[in-house]
């Protein structure tokens, strides 16, 4: 399984935009329908991954994106792609 598929399989998340080693998607939460923004950059030469996920219209968002990150980081151990 690929980086982009695991972003895929993630509930309400949709990729907007990509390349070879860039991500930019957009992910809606349940209950208030608010669209944060998640883009993943690759640096395969040197094997990192950098991970930004931000809200769009809030300052607070009760920690909602450090729980996607979270759980992207352990999805992607499951599959096998990160350490």
């Amino acid at each position: 399984m690929k980086i982009k598929d695991v972003i895929r399989d993630m509930p309400r998340t949709e990729i907007v935009e990509e390349d070879d080693v860039y991500v930019h998607a957009k992910c809606t939460s349940r209950v208030f329908r608010f669209v944060d923004n998640l883009e993943l950059l690759m640096y395969p030469d040197q094997n990192r991954i950098d991970v930004r996920s931000s809200s769009t219209i809030a300052i607070w968002d009760l920690l909602v994106n450090h729980l996607r990150v979270h759980k992207l980081r352990k999805k992607l151990k499951e599959a096998g792609i990160i350490e």
